[in-house]
């Protein structure tokens, strides 16, 4: 549900944290990302951080130049603009994905499993194709950026076509960087070589985390997306991956990004009502 009144929380003695609502609702998240992004243009002193994930906002401050009480009467002032706000700025990312790679089928094979995206066609009761072109077929709303640096996790604007899956009872130990999983209706990638308990669908051509600045447009600190991006999968066959990575390697590749006002009626449009 969607609290009538957001709820602040004090944790430790530099971070206060504002819920929104109790479930993953991306309309609560809509109001994250609009009290980050009005609090970002602010560019207070002491201000440290802000931390939007699902439904909650988080702020840590420098209790050397304010207080608790002060920061928390600084978010009460933005508040009612931000339970009202219908529009917040929005990147909408185009990344080349191969759909069905043989990587992640390789690693199925050793353990003895059936392909992921075949689980995920059983689970929506169609076939891989249709959950290729579902899946690509509607943009996907990036509500946080954590666990590792450069992870996110996205859900699909249009439920109605959206695929899900099941998570795995056991999380796989390895998972190649750059993996296309999903789990539930949650789309997440992996920024390098680690455990997950998602199920793969293919992989991202283009790098989601690069401490090295031998890319356009890549900030330096590493992490390419924040909350409130949206992404488009471009299906993409092995040479279309290739000449992606191609372009990576002799440093002229540049990321389809395009910055625009994202509307909170799209969220509605999409069966994020009530």
């Amino acid at each position: 549900m969607i609290y009538e009144t957001p709820i602040f929380r004090h944790l430790a003695d530099s971070y206060v944290g504002i819920e929104f609502g109790d479930d993953a609702d991306l309309r609560n998240n809509f109001r994250v990302i609009a009290l980050a992004q009005a609090f970002a243009a602010l560019n207070i002193d002491w201000m440290l951080e802000v931390i939007p994930t699902l439904r909650e906002f988080g702020l840590v401050y420098d209790r050397s130049l304010t207080t608790a009480v002060k920061v928390e009467a600084t978010i009460k002032e933005i508040l009612p603009d931000i339970v009202t706000a219908d529009q917040v700025t929005s990147r909408l990312f185009k990344l080349p994905d191969w759909y069905r790679d043989p990587w992640t089928e390789a690693i199925n094979r050793r353990a003895g499993l059936k392909p992921s995206i075949e689980v995920v066609a059983e689970t929506n009761q169609c076939a891989v194709d249709e959950v290729i072109k579902r899946h690509a077929g509607t943009d996907h709303w990036v509500s946080c950026v954590g666990w590792a640096p450069g992870c996110y996790f996205a859900y699909p604007l249009d439920r109605a076509i959206g695929v899900t899956a099941p998570k795995l009872d056991t999380a796989r130990p390895y998972t190649p960087e750059r993996t296309l999983t999903l789990g539930g209706l949650c789309t997440a990638a992996l920024p390098f070589p680690g455990p997950s308990g998602y199920q793969m669908l293919g992989r991202i051509a283009p790098p989601i985390y690069r401490t090295r600045g031998d890319i356009a447009g890549f900030p330096d600190h590493g992490v390419l997306f924040a909350a409130g991006d949206r992404h488009r999968y471009v299906p993409v066959d092995a040479l279309g991956y290739e000449a992606v990575r191609e372009k990576i390697a002799n440093g002229t590749y540049e990321y389809d990004v395009t910055i625009e006002q994202f509307s909170f009626q799209e969220l509605v449009d999409g069966g994020y009502s009530d």
